[in-house]
């Protein structure tokens, strides 16, 4: 094949190639028109051909531009219908996955209000997605799925009193109380923290007998102290004064009886017999006497009466 025989073969085949590359606005227009249609029935087909067609837009040029800025325009919103659908569904982690293609379309098309709005919703998608799996009891996932939440909305009572939830039956106490100081710094007067202080007292409250069971005398003592700070009542006050009793410290035992026996609204029989132990083993005679004729019903009648006639000889 001589030389000009090949130059005109090179010449056809340029030629072909920038005649099937080559795009108008009637192409342009029946891409949108395309788009347009898939909005309703085809959310992530519509997408792709608002691509498409700015694509070909970008081809045709600067008459083109209006149609371009319209395709554009779309796309941030049929992104973020994605997520709204998860959300609907209770598919809350479907719905997180598809926050963030929908706000890199936000900031590539410039959408600031659906920027603002995938903003606004993620960290309450978060507080859901952690919601049902504390209630399937997969408490690790949990307290990460809120951790993140607060990341995104910093100070948000509701989700702190979630998490401290989460430390609070998993027995972190540590952290338990520390959720529940930020949650005070933040608002006092909230009404979750009156209930987040009966949770926090609760959960001492059950970790400290749990000890007392155990015989770890120092630590009931420690986590029975630390509930009574969040919230008073007998009981609590009972295994205190008993985890003191245990730890010969009379003073302290004496005092948390006393306590008890001044919240306590039903029989006190067996409250004054711990008390009257403590005082008995203080060496304050008088005062155990005094405690032990106050038990008149219960198991300990028995004991209190040994106690007054046969070793304090109560008058």
């Amino acid at each position: 094949m001589n030389l000009v025989k090949r130059s005109l073969l090179t010449i056809a085949a340029v030629a072909s190639f920038l005649v099937g590359q080559a795009q108008t606005m009637d192409d342009a227009g029946a891409s949108f028109n395309n788009a347009v249609k898939l909005i309703e029935t085809d959310v992530n087909g519509a997408i792709e051909a608002f691509k498409s067609t700015i694509t070909i837009c970008e081809k045709v040029g600067a008459d083109a531009d209006e149609l371009k800025k319209q395709s554009m325009n779309q796309i941030p919103g049929l992104y973020y219908r994605l997520v709204l659908k998860f959300n609907e569904e209770k598919n809350f982690q479907g719905a997180i996955e598809a926050c963030q293609p929908t706000l890199e379309a936000a900031v590539t098309y410039n959408d600031e209000a659906t920027k603002a709005a995938v903003e606004k919703l993620l960290p309450q998608l978060y507080l859901a997605l952690g919601l049902e799996q504390f209630k399937a009891k997969d408490y690790t996932n949990a307290e990460v799925s809120f951790s993140k939440s607060l990341e995104l909305d910093p100070g948000n009572l509701q989700t702190m009193d979630f998490k401290m939830k989460v430390y609070g039956v998993t027995d972190d106490l540590s952290k338990l109380s520390e959720t529940l100081d930020a949650m005070v710094a933040i608002d006092a007067n909230s009404p979750l923290i009156a209930k987040g202080k009966e949770f926090a007292a609760k959960r001492y409250s059950y970790a400290g007998a749990k000890a007392l069971k155990g015989k770890n005398y120092s630590e009931a003592a420690e986590l029975l102290a630390k509930a009574t700070t969040y919230d008073e009542n007998a009981k609590t006050f009972n295994y205190l004064g008993i985890a003191y009793n245990s730890l010969k410290k009379w003073d302290d035992a004496i005092t948390a009886f006393n306590k008890a026996i001044e919240l306590e609204t039903k029989d006190k029989s067996d409250l004054y017999f711990q008390l009257g132990t403590a005082l008995q083993a203080k060496g304050e005679n008088d005062n155990a006497c005094e405690a032990f004729k106050k038990v008149t019903s219960g198991p300990n009648i028995k004991g209190a009466e040994y106690q007054m006639k046969q070793v304090l000889k109560c008058k």
